[in-house]
């Protein structure tokens, strides 16, 4: 059964201790929190991913090494970095610092619907990867702001429900393929 588990990275570093926001590692916390939700990935919801995405961001790559022991396939997607930037006033930014990226199309064209055409544009570029990789068990460790969004794509849905509350660090859901959604916290036995 396919089942993909998505994540918001362990607690990180303060953006001032650090020179640029990708850069900021874990802090000792953290690195607890990423070993406590593997703990749970593994016994509580028997998931061993085969496949890990992580975002650009050094967190969020810290956190999936941590979960998993570092000995999975791992793919980099910017684009789960930036899912939320739209959210935060930083449309020009975007266009003008990352003209190529292929995100930005569809932002200059309509901000508006920016999270679902690039909440279903990552997860049409997760269903291509975890084919190519015929990956079954799939963890995706990104960002507070875009794990709504693309769980709902996930889902199926296009309209900017919520899930849940916004996700602690390293907390998230796990969505199988028959569609049900499972909350995925530290707080499980």
């Amino acid at each position: 059964m396919a089942r993909i588990v998505v994540l918001r990275h362990a607690e990180a570093q303060s953006k001032e201790t650090v020179p640029t926001n990708i850069s900021r590692g874990l802090t000792s916390l953290g690195c607890q929190q990423a070993r406590r939700i593997g703990e749970v990935l593994r016994k509580v919801h028997h998931f061993i991913p085969d496949l890990v995405v992580v975002s650009d961001a050094i967190r969020t790559a810290q956190t999936a090494s941590l979960i998993t022991g570092g000995f999975v396939d791992t793919l980099k997607f910017p684009e789960l970095r930036l899912m939320g930037l739209h959210e935060y006033g930083v449309v020009n930014a975007i266009v003008e610092t990352h003209p190529d990226a292929p995100f930005v199309e569809l932002l200059a064209r309509d901000a508006g619907n920016f999270w679902v055409r690039h909440a279903t544009m990552v997860v049409n570029h997760l269903h291509d990867a975890i084919t190519e990789k015929n990956a079954h068990q799939i963890l995706a460790v990104g960002h507070h702001h875009y794990l709504n969004p693309i769980g709902l794509r996930l889902w199926g849905r296009d309209h900017p429900l919520f899930l849940g509350p916004l996700f602690k660090h390293a907390e998230g859901f796990m969505i199988d393929e028959g569609g049900s959604v499972t909350a995925v916290s530290l707080d499980s036995p």
